[in-house]
């Protein structure tokens, strides 16, 4: 019977550091790979956040322009803070310094903040009209394109997973998918990958369709 237990505790202790094990080489990998993941994504955000100045539609570029002769728009003054805030943050540096009287009527000789506004989420671009209100204040309309319901974008996904089953047995994942095409909500996928159940390790492809409710849309 002490044998039994003995030999029994040895495979214990063996399947329970080769469980440690392998959770600590998931873990290094996890951690290598999400470093890199954050580098990339703060490098691909430093581009999707930089300020950009919205182009006109083409009904504004088949337009004549037409002078405002004696308006009285009116311009905000945010205070030092907050225009040191809008000039890092638009990378304008002209606007640091405060706002400048000038006559009505006449042309400013610097650039003026005549408001900031929120942007409601427009995953898919949109338009914005500005006007100028009777009361002299500028207003800004955003209107967003609409999604379309059928879409060919591909969207690429890989990963892996580890972790252990009911049984006590040590389980893992690993699989690279593409989603050619999009209908609505529904996202035609192509997965292939490999896992590891009860010791075995089995390679599998698939094809099929996924139902995603994505945040903004």
């Amino acid at each position: 019977m002490r044998e039994f237990l003995t030999k029994w505790g040895v495979k214990a202790a063996v399947f329970a550091g080769s469980v440690a094990a392998g959770w600590w080489l998931a873990g290094a990998l996890g951690l290598v790979a999400l470093v890199g993941e954050c580098r990339g994504h703060k490098k691909a955000q430093e581009v999707a956040v930089a300020p950009v100045v919205a182009p006109p539609t083409k009904a504004e570029e088949k337009a004549e322009e037409r002078p405002l002769p004696c308006v009285d728009v009116k311009a905000i003054e945010p205070g030092k803070k907050e225009r040191r805030r809008i000039a890092e943050e638009y990378r304008r540096d002209d606007l640091r310094e405060l706002g400048r009287e000038f006559e009505v009527g006449a042309t400013p000789r610097v650039a003026e903040i005549l408001g900031e506004r929120e942007l409601p989420v427009m995953p898919d671009g949109g338009r914005a009209l500005v006007t100028l209100e009777p009361g002299g204040r500028v207003e800004v309309t955003t209107v967003a394109n609409p999604e379309p319901s059928l879409e060919w974008r591909s969207a690429y996904e890989a990963g892996a997973l580890y972790g252990v089953g009911s049984g006590g047995d040590a389980r893992w994942r690993a699989w690279a998918a593409v989603e050619p095409l999009r209908l609505g909500r529904v996202h035609l996928r192509v997965e292939a990958g490999a896992e590891q159940r009860a010791g075995q390790v089995d390679a599998y492809g698939m094809a099929g369709a996924v139902w995603r409710l994505e945040p903004g849309r």
